[in-house]
């Protein structure tokens, strides 16, 4: 039998909820970026581009639950944006150490 590689979370979709999953998952998420950062220290940083654009589309693409449409979007454009200004800080760090 083959593992489940995703399981369906069952939170309430509350205000403090999500605000809790965005504070532990950011800096989670940043330190997975920097890290595989620094485990391609030498290839050509157009990985980072392409990862950045699956990242962005995937987002996107996301539905959120539980909440009107109008704040689902404002949601959604707030999520996108935090993970967009994730990418640049790594970003801006791969191209510091680059030219270090």
């Amino acid at each position: 039998m083959a593992k489940k590689l995703f399981r369906t979370l069952r939170i309430e979709p509350t205000r403090e909820n999500y605000a809790a999953i965005v504070a532990i998952v950011g800096p989670a998420l940043r330190t997975v970026l920097e890290e595989m950062v620094s485990q391609r220290a030498g290839d050509d940083p157009s990985w980072f581009d392409e990862l950045e654009a699956k990242l962005i589309i995937a987002a996107k693409g996301t539905i959120v639950e539980g909440f009107p449409i109008e704040v689902e979007s404002t949601a959604l454009k707030a999520g996108i944006d935090v993970l967009q200004t994730t990418l640049d800080v790594v970003r801006s760090n791969l191209i510091d150490k680059k030219a270090d």
